[in-house]
């Protein structure tokens, strides 16, 4: 069976980041997308379909919290991970968790980066089969 490759949408204005991100999701088998500003970002949302989102947490072009809020008001709620560039403060996680982000992962950490991204994908329940069956409980 041919599964259809995800695609992922990496929003961040360092340049470095965008290529390593954008070279190790495409070697793991994800097409991609790159994106340098907020209003960049936006836009894409708003023109194409994502299966997930990787969006810097504060570069100055770069709006994480008006992306979150934008992708979470739409039809289909695009998926995000805010990629934090260094350690936050500890409140930093559960407000963009609140917020609507999907998850949170140090954008330096290529390897937690790639392990997020294939355990969000091994997660996700297809749409079309939302329903969870509980496993059969031995009975006597």
């Amino acid at each position: 069976m041919n599964e259809e490759r995800k695609h992922i949408l990496i929003a961040d204005c360092d340049e470095e980041v965008l290529i390593e991100l954008e070279h190790l999701l495409e070697d793991e088998g994800f097409d991609t997308t790159t994106a340098w500003s907020t209003d960049e970002t936006l836009s894409l949302v708003r023109q194409k379909t994502f299966d997930l989102l990787l969006i810097a947490d504060h570069p100055p072009e770069l709006s994480c919290e008006l992306v979150i809020r934008e992708s979470s008001g739409t039809e289909r709620q695009l998926p995000v991970y805010v990629m934090e560039g260094s350690i936050k403060h500890p409140f930093q996680e559960p407000y963009l968790l609140n917020m609507g982000a999907t998850g949170v992962v140090q954008k330096h950490r290529r390897e937690d980066v790639r392990r997020a991204v294939h355990g969000f994908f091994s997660v996700v329940v297809p749409s079309s089969s939302k329903t969870a069956v509980a496993p059969s409980a031995k009975v006597g």
